[in-house]
């Protein structure tokens, strides 16, 4: 396992959700999480990009739940 730094906390009724990097092991890079609000375990996780030297600095959530984040990465998204 790696080890995760998060960067940011957003909360929207029941749903926490955070952001931040994973710093080391396989699978560095950004990712955005669920926890459970009574007791912080993880309800899903998935990962945003596919560097090390990418990490997510800022989330939200709307009011129909959709969680938007901010970051950094030092590849090219999309064109």
């Amino acid at each position: 396992p790696g080890s995760d730094e998060i960067r940011a906390v957003a909360v929207a009724g029941d749903r926490v959700v955070v952001t931040g990097g994973v710093l080391s092991g396989p699978s560095r890079g950004s990712f955005v999480a669920r926890l459970d609000p009574t007791d912080g375990h993880e309800i899903w996780r998935t990962r945003v990009s596919p560097s090390g030297f990418d990490t997510g600095a800022g989330i939200a959530v709307d009011a129909q739940g959709h969680v938007v984040i901010a970051g950094s990465t030092v590849f090219a998204l999309g064109e």
